[in-house]
Order: C-alpha cells, then structure tokens, then sequence
C-alpha cells in the first residue's frame, strides 16, 4: 500500500494504492508443470488547487497468468 501527499501554498495532490498478488500452487498435467497467478491494484488520485477545478481519478488493473514447462532428458554422450 502507498499513499503520497504533495503540494504547495496552491494545490495539493492525494494519491493512493492498494495492491495484492497470488501464485497458485504447481500442477502436474501431461508430465509437465502447470503454473498459474493473479494480482490486482487498485488505486485514486485527487487534485485540488486554488487556480484550477478539482480533478479525480481512479484506476484498476488486474493480471492473469500461467505458464507450462517440461524437461527432457537428452541422453548420455559416451566418453
């Protein structure tokens, strides 16, 4: 989590997040690895001064992912 405050004797600017993440755990599928994870944030600003309308934002952002990996063996090379 963040959270900033700055600004002068004219405007100030709040901002802020929140975040989260999770990796499932491994799975065997085929004789390979079966990997997968998911994390979010969420997050707003607000800008306020004397010279310029108040502004608002907000963001969201999401992330899903996986990945399959398998190994083989390649054989002995004979000496």
């Amino acid at each position: 989590m963040s959270a900033t405050r700055s600004g002068d004797a004219s405007s100030s600017v709040f901002s802020g997040s929140v975040g989260a993440a999770y990796q499932g755990d491994s799975r065997q599928v085929a004789g390979a690895r079966y990997d997968w994870f998911t994390s979010g944030t969420v997050g707003g600003a607000v800008n306020q001064g004397s010279d310029l309308p108040s502004e608002q934002q907000a963001n969201v952002s999401l992330q899903l992912g996986h990945s399959m990996s398998r190994s083989w063996r390649t054989g002995s090379t004979p000496t």
